[in-house]
C-alpha cells in the first residue's frame, strides 16, 4: 500500500524478489502510473497474471488472499492504515516513523495485540552498515570532532523547501555548505 520510492523499492526488494513463499497479489497506490507499472513488473516476475493494481486500500484489506500488508504511504495514513489492517485481520510492516507520537504508537500496538496481529516497523537504517560502524566507533570511545563531523540531515540540500526561508540554524549550515 503506497507504491513510491520507499514502497516500490522496498516491497520489490525485501519481499518479492528476495523471497519464495510471499506472492504479491495487490499493488495498491492512488497514482494509476504507479499501481500498474508495478503490477506488470511483478506479474513478469512470477510469469503470470498474479498482482491486481487497487487505487483504494480499504479494497486491499477486504480481501481474503491478503495474509499481510506493507504500509509505504505518506506518514499520516501509517496509523489508520495500520490499525485497519489488523482489524482486517492482517500482519502489517509499516514504514518508519510508526507513528507522529507516543498515543499513536500505543493505539497502533493495542491494535495489533488485540487483533492477535503481527506488525514491525521499518527501522532498517539501525541495520545499515555504515551506522552499525559509526555505532561501534561510537562504543569504542570515538567521539565528534573536525574530522568527523555530526550529520544535520539525510536530506540533500537541493531538495530542502523553506516555506518562510531558512532559520538562522539553516542559513549558517547552508553557508558552510554543511547541508
Amino acid at each position: 500500500i503506497g507504491l513510491g520510492n520507499r514502497g516500490s523499492g522496498n516491497v520489490w526488494e525485501d519481499f518479492v524478489s528476495t523471497q519464495d513463499d510471499v506472492r504479491l497479489v495487490a499493488a495498491c497506490d492512488c497514482f494509476a502510473s504507479r499501481r500498474t507499472a508495478f503490477a506488470a513488473k511483478v506479474d513478469g516476475f512470477y510469469g503470470g497474471r498474479y498482482c491486481e493494481p487497487m487505487a483504494d486500500w480499504r479494497d486491499v484489506l477486504a480481501r481474503r488472499d491478503v495474509d499481510g500488508v506493507v504500509i509505504s504511504t505518506p506518514d499520516h495514513w501509517h496509523v489508520p492504515g495500520s490499525i485497519m489492517a489488523c482489524q482486517a485481520g492482517k500482519d502489517v510492516y509499516v514504514e518508519k516513523p510508526m507513528s507522529h507520537n507516543i498515543w499513536e504508537g500505543r493505539k497502533m500496538i493495542e491494535a495489533a495485540r488485540k487483533y492477535g496481529r503481527h506488525m514491525q516497523v521499518g527501522l532498517n537504517n539501525r541495520s545499515a552498515t555504515n551506522v552499525r560502524e559509526a555505532m561501534a566507533f561510537l562504543h569504542g570511545g570515538g567521539g565528534m570532532s573536525d574530522d568527523f563531523p555530526l550529520p544535520y540531515s539525510y536530506t540533500p540540500a537541493r531538495t530542502l523547501r523553506y516555506p518562510d526561508g531558512p532559520d538562522e540554524v539553516h542559513r549558517n549550515a547552508l553557508a558552510k555548505n554543511e547541508l
